[in-house]
């Protein structure tokens, strides 16, 4: 459970970091209030703007991932070694 509380409330910081992006589906919100337009047009500007948030972090994630990787070679120098 904790796991999904941390995805939801980074999502939550990365949409309000991005909120520029979200722009073009509060027009279309006023567009169909004020014109009638279809409010799908909003929905899909809207669910675009969180499924990019989305991406790029699962993209960011990934990346953190590839570059997390542990060295396992082993230390044959004598002189380098840990004594206790």
């Amino acid at each position: 459970m904790s796991k999904m509380k941390n995805y939801m409330i980074t999502l939550f910081i990365n949409l309000l970091f991005h909120f520029k992006w979200s722009i073009p589906a509060w027009i279309l919100l006023i567009l169909h209030l004020v014109y009638d337009w279809s409010i799908y047009w909003f929905l899909l500007a809207f669910s675009l703007w969180i499924l990019n948030s989305m991406f790029w972090m699962a993209f960011i994630g990934w990346a953190n991932k590839c570059s997390s990787i542990k060295d396992e070679r082993v230390n044959k120098n004598p002189y380098s070694k840990k004594t206790r």
